[in-house]
């Protein structure tokens, strides 16, 4: 099915749980609906191939269905990801060159590591290994109906094709549907979204790949000239569940770095990506609930750049008031996207997860991160503070093995996995 719109219509989401509070409310309704969860940070986002991308999918997995996979901006990495269940955005097609500008109103957000996107020509481009896998043991299910989906540029002329597939991905790796044809050339720039299902098998066992091209008979199908912009594999059976995103994880970075690159990010490419996030709630007839999840805290304490870039702003960039401030900088630009679209903000929640312990006594900045944090979510609706302080302590890190190798700044898997864990219980 071939979809050249996007509802932009907001409704006010509901905001209940049965002993949840603030945004851990908003994460408890996977129970019953679903939930996009959206995660800015720092390396600690994709530590080690792990990290928070990592372990809040695991921590949610333990409790929820899942109905969806991330939302991967094509060429991203591995953002929303369960590393020990295999799902892996990929495709290093070929040649890319710059879009011409009339589709830039098009893309999706970028931080240069995470997409927006792959601009093809040249003639019959290899599109071998490109496409989502989900891995057999996946939570989300690979013996139901998987429904694939595709978002792509359109062109006024000269546009290529495309021909989804599915396939086996473990050998024999073979076919499994190919879907028809699919032009680029509409006779207008813009985007669009078609979908490609794969029928529920109670006896599939094995890896699933959804392809942009090369079908069974290993033809390579896409042609010049294209725009690949996103994909996304829903389980649509499921209108009870979430789903997890990475918007920001790049290393080195704080609260300021983050704020810097939203209010960089046009106001298109942001409106792009919501839209698309609420698409998958509206389709079924629910109001949107946006988690977004914003860890930081270890950089924050060596920021030089000031003021700060919220409305209070302050002269000295590394103190507890420069922290809230930036991360009301975030908050208030997500939510300008929000109003300038028509959307209600009660279908936005906050989750601030300042930076685990690193010592015992903890690090005294990022305790009063956590502190200013606390205070400042305490006015605010739909907002809750992750405390990591009283989850764990160094030593129990130590004993568990959850500190990475090279120190206490980043954690292993297990440790992202047990923390995740423990901040969902937190709330929940």
């Amino acid at each position: 099915m071939l979809d050249l719109s996007l509802s932009t219509t907001g409704l006010p989401c509901r905001r209940t749980g049965a002993s949840a509070t603030g945004a851990f409310a908003a994460l408890a309704l996977a129970a019953t609906r679903r939930v996009d969860i959206v995660s800015l940070g720092d390396s600690n986002i994709r530590s080690g191939g792990s990290g928070w991308d990592d372990g809040i999918a695991y921590a949610m997995a333990q409790r929820f269905p899942q109905y969806a996979t991330h939302l991967g901006i094509v060429g991203s990495d591995n953002d929303g990801y369960l590393e020990a269940d295999g799902l892996f955005p990929s495709g290093v097609f070929g040649a890319t060159t710059g879009i011409p500008a009339e589709l830039a109103p098009y893309t999706l957000p970028s931080t240069g590591n995470m997409g927006p996107y792959q601009y093809y020509t040249g003639v019959n481009v290899s599109t071998a290994g490109n496409g989502l896998v989900l891995d057999a043991g996946h939570p989300i299910g690979v013996t139901g109906m998987l429904r694939a989906h595709y978002g792509f540029g359109t062109f006024v002329s000269g546009g290529g094709s495309f021909k989804p597939s599915w396939r086996r991905d473990n050998s024999p790796f073979s076919g499994l549907i190919e879907g028809t044809s699919v032009s680029a050339q509409t006779g207008a720039f813009g985007s669009a979204r078609t979908t490609l299902d794969l029928p529920a098998d109670p006896l599939r066992n094995f890896p699933v790949r959804a392809q942009w091209s090369r079908p069974a008979s290993g033809t390579d199908t896409m042609e010049p000239n294209f725009l690949l912009l996103w994909q996304r594999i829903e389980r649509p059976d499921r209108t009870a569940g979430w789903s997890h995103h990475t918007l920001y994880g790049v290393g080195g970075q704080s609260l300021y770095d983050m704020a810097a690159w939203l209010i960089a990010q046009s106001d298109a490419s942001l409106t792009n990506y919501f839209a698309l996030l609420r698409s998958f709630h509206t389709a079924v007839s629910q109001d949107p609930v946006i988690v977004i999840r914003i860890n930081s805290g270890a950089n924050d304490r060596n920021e030089t750049a000031m003021p700060s870039l919220g409305p209070a702003p302050s002269s000295d960039p590394d103190n507890a008031q420069a922290y809230v401030d930036n991360l009301a900088a975030i908050v208030l630009r997500i939510e300008s996207i929000f109003s300038m679209n028509g959307w209600a903000l009660s279908e936005l929640h906050w989750l601030i997860a300042p930076t685990h312990r690193l010592s015992d006594p903890d690090d005294a900045e990022l305790v009063s991160y956590r502190d200013a944090a606390k205070a400042w979510a305490a006015a605010r609706a739909r907002t809750s503070v992750v405390d990591f302080a009283g989850m764990m302590t160094a030593a129990e890190a130590i004993a568990s093995g959850w500190y990475d190798a090279g120190g206490a700044i980043h954690l292993t898997q297990a440790g992202y996995r047990a923390l995740a864990v423990r901040e969902l219980a937190s709330g929940l």
